[in-house]
C-alpha cells in the first residue's frame, strides 16, 4: 500500500509488524460511497458517483477526500462524531443549551 503521509507510515508499519493481512483497493463504486459516508454521514448524489467512475485522474481519491473535508456536512458529522464521544450534553455545562 502506497504511503501517504505520517498516519499511513504508523498504521501501515503496525500491520506489518503484526502480519495482519490487508484487503486490496476498492472498487471506484465502493469508495465514493464509504468516503461521503464516512466524511459526511451521508450518502453521494448518483450524479456524484458517476462523475467520479468517469473521471480518469489518478488523484481522483485523494481529490475527493479533500473536497469533502471542510464541508458544512464534514464539520457537522465530525461535531456529532466528537460530541457523542465525549458525551456533551446540557447536563455537564459544555453542551448545546
Amino acid at each position: 500500500m502506497p504511503r501517504k503521509n505520517f498516519v499511513d507510515e504508523f498504521i501501515f508499519s503496525r500491520i506489518e509488524r503484526d502480519r495482519v493481512p490487508v484487503a486490496g483497493l476498492t472498487a471506484d463504486t465502493e469508495f465514493v460511497r464509504r468516503v461521503y459516508l464516512d466524511a459526511t454521514g451521508e450518502l453521494p448524489m448518483a450524479q456524484a458517483v458517476r462523475d467520479f467512475v468517469a473521471n480518469k485522474d489518478p488523484k481522483k481519491r485523494d481529490n475527493l477526500i479533500d473536497s469533502l473535508i471542510g464541508t458544512e456536512e464534514f464539520a457537522e458529522q465530525w461535531a456529532w462524531m466528537w460530541g457523542d464521544l465525549f458525551r456533551l450534553s446540557s447536563d455537564t455545562g459544555y453542551g448545546l443549551k
